[in-house]
């Protein structure tokens, strides 16, 4: 008589322990649905950019271009690929990392990706990242703005083993070390985008991105876009979204199909005008010996957060896990915007005849040759191409 609530309760515990748990099945089942349609569309978009991009074995500028008969040639990509190794390799990690940002080329994930990393150690004291202020954004700092930088900079450096990560949409700008505070070693790197997609990408922010911050009703969303577009009135923006040549008049003056020669050439300040000036400048700094000693595209973004682990061992070691982590990637996520259709259309219109022209275009086949070349050497050996960890790091 006594064994029978023994049973119960015993069968009890035991259904306590076979019953799962829902919410974390749950849970579990909706990460790896996630996973599952993030790894199928990237293939497919990495097997289109790559099939497009970094197959072809010459890239040509248009006519247009009368100054230049450049090519991107493969026996050229692969000698500096060799000699890009030997440096990495040959060379220590720097103090400093400095992420001049161009925008609407992922920066904002990489300010997410690297604010983690430095939550992930920060305990040690042994890895920081800065903003830079905005009055250091976009163009290259003048003598008085120099010296307020580095300022800025010595302000930052408080111990020679802290390594630091500065990020900033300034133009290129090459450190004086003779002016910093520490001797310290520094090393650009840059995320960059294909030409008509960051133009698009830039177009449609001006045009709806300050709802992206906040959400807002049908009314103010239309307040905003009148007023971005100086329409008279709250009833032509209906029409305008529907007219090139309303958006192309009143919104597209902003070019930003011409940054790369500016953010890795710094050409504001050197003054590069003819299309070879441009190239040489960006050339310059991605060689082996440049300042950019790493450089991606944001289209594939994992493989150039591999290229960081391999350069920076010390430094971002787990980066590319951290930006596989759902909190990294809800920590940049915005409102999803019902963009007009026939906005779209018209913007991706004129954004592809802003850049038919533009030395961007070229320099980003330039860019993207030289990338997956090193990266190719990169993986096939690491041990060749990479800087090897250092027993004081933090993973």
């Amino acid at each position: 008589m006594f064994l029978f609530p023994i049973c119960i309760a015993t069968m009890a515990v035991m259904s306590l322990a076979v019953v799962p748990d829902t919410r974390r099945e749950k849970e579990t089942l909706r990460l790896k649905l996630r996973q599952t349609a993030r790894d199928r569309h990237g293939d497919r978009d990495r097997d289109r950019h790559r099939d497009r991009d970094r197959d072809r074995d010459t890239y040509r500028p248009p006519d247009s271009w009368k100054d230049t008969n450049t090519e991107i040639r493969p026996a050229d990509v692969r000698s500096d690929t060799e000699e890009w190794c030997r440096v990495i390799k040959s060379s220590p990690e720097p103090d400093i990392i400095f992420y001049n940002r161009i925008p609407k080329c992922a920066s904002s994930t990489m300010l997410a990706l690297y604010g983690a990393r430095e939550l992930k150690i920060r305990k040690t004291k042994a890895f920081e990242s800065f903003n830079l202020h905005r009055k250091f954004w976009f163009d290259y700092p003048n003598p008085v703005l120099q010296e307020e930088l580095y300022e800025e900079v010595n302000k930052h450096i408080q111990t020679p083993a802290t390594k630091i990560v500065f990020n900033s949409h300034t133009g290129y700008f090459p450190f004086n070390q003779s002016a910093m505070k520490y001797q310290k070693l520094v090393e650009h790197t840059q995320v960059v985008r294909g030409c008509e997609a960051r133009q698009m990408s830039a177009s449609l922010y001006g045009l709806y991105g300050v709802m992206t911050r906040k959400k807002a009703n049908r009314t103010k969303l239309y307040q905003h876009i009148q007023k971005h577009l100086s329409l008279t009135k709250e009833s032509d923006v209906e029409p305008c979204l529907s007219s090139e040549a309303c958006l192309k008049k009143k919104m597209l003056p902003a070019n930003k199909s011409n940054l790369i020669a500016t953010y890795m050439g710094g050409c504001e300040h050197n003054n590069c005008q003819s299309f070879s000036e441009k190239v040489q400048a960006v050339q310059t700094n991605i060689q082996a010996k440049g300042a950019y000693k790493t450089f991606g595209m944001s289209e594939f973004l994992s493989e150039y957060l591999e290229m960081l682990e391999c350069v920076y061992p010390s430094m971002l070691t787990s980066i590319s896990s951290i930006y596989e982590n759902t909190d990294v990637l809800q920590m940049n996520k915005r409102d999803v915007i019902n963009y007009h259709p026939p906005a779209v259309e018209i913007i991706s219109k004129l954004s592809k005849a802003k850049c038919l022209d533009s030395p961007d275009t070229y320099l980003y086949h330039m860019l993207n040759a030289t990338f997956w070349s090193r990266y190719q050497a990169m993986k096939t050996s690491p041990s060749s191409c990479c800087r090897p960890k250092s027993m004081l790091s933090i993973s």
